[in-house]
């Protein structure tokens, strides 16, 4: 049996394999992201997947069931431990769905194992019989974050990525509007209306939110409210009253994510920023 990773190339194969999406999400373009490894035996020096000037079309396809779901636990065939290496994934821009998105995450000192199992943990994949895991619960792994896009350009985004399957339900997304706001240091203010068509019924509705988002990660929902002058709209917005209220004031912990995988390293400096620009920040230790 041959130990993975024979070599860096086979690495690159395997994560450009990774790449694909389930079958029920399409993603055209992924052949413009350039993906490198560089290793030192089985040490990993260093992962980057470079989507800078890619331009990727994402279409979520109907009647298809998706790949997603683990059928049983894996078996370990081997485990190798690959040293601590460098993790980068970039984009200065990336095109999704012809607008400009821009990140940059990375990932230093990161300690990782080669692990190959028995067969592949999910159905159809034959590349997730293997896998690049973090080890050692991530101890002294650093990395930061941000990704930014224009403030204009999110509502447009949202009703390209959400229109074509809402279609297939004989949904038109007429229109969708997004306003974003600074609300104070960490508050953000989020401002939507959309209308919609379905069959012969037309009805719009609004809502706004006000978030709070604090350099350590939490997120706490401030206000929600949902509105319609849409009569029929406005009696089914009646019965969520309460959940809404009931909202109000829940607090989400962005961190608890990396607590669930085991992971040491928490999220601080969380930073949303909006102006012209809509960005996300964050750093990693």
């Amino acid at each position: 049996m041959t130990t993975w990773p024979e070599n860096q190339d086979a690495v690159v194969r395997w994560v450009r394999a990774s790449m694909r999406p389930d079958d029920d999400v399409e993603v055209q373009g992924l052949e413009g992201v350039r993906v490198s490894a560089a290793l030192d035996g089985a040490a990993l020096e260093q992962l980057t997947v470079d989507a800078t000037r890619a331009s990727l079309t994402i279409r979520f396809l109907e009647g298809t069931s998706g790949t997603a779901e683990r059928d049983r636990e894996p078996r370990e065939l081997s485990r190798v431990a690959g040293g601590r290496g460098s993790l980068r994934l970039v984009a200065s821009p990336v095109q999704v769905q012809g607008f400009p998105v821009e990140l940059d995450a990375q990932v230093q000192n990161a300690p990782v194992d080669w692990v190959e199992y028995a067969q592949p943990v999910r159905p159809g994949r034959p590349e997730s019989a293997r896998a690049l895991e973090i080890a050692r619960d991530g101890a002294g792994m650093t990395g930061a974050a941000r990704l930014s896009m224009r403030a204009d350009d999110l509502a447009p985004l949202v009703k390209a990525v959400v229109g074509p399957p809402l279609r297939s339900l004989r949904i038109r997304l007429r229109r969708l509007d997004l306003d974003l706001a600074q609300e104070g240091p960490d508050g953000l203010r989020v401002d939507a209306s959309a209308a919609v068509r379905w069959r012969l019924l037309g009805a719009s509705a609004r809502g706004s939110a006000l978030l709070d988002v604090s350099p350590d990660g939490i997120v706490t929902v401030r206000d929600l409210q949902l509105q319609s002058r849409h009569p029929v709209i406005a009696v089914a917005l009646r019965a969520t009253r309460r959940a809404l209220r009931r909202a109000i004031g829940r607090t989400y912990d962005l961190n608890a994510g990396l607590a669930d995988e085991g992971l040491a390293p928490r999220l601080h400096d969380v930073r949303v920023s909006v102006g012209a620009e809509l960005a996300v920040s964050a750093r990693l230790d």
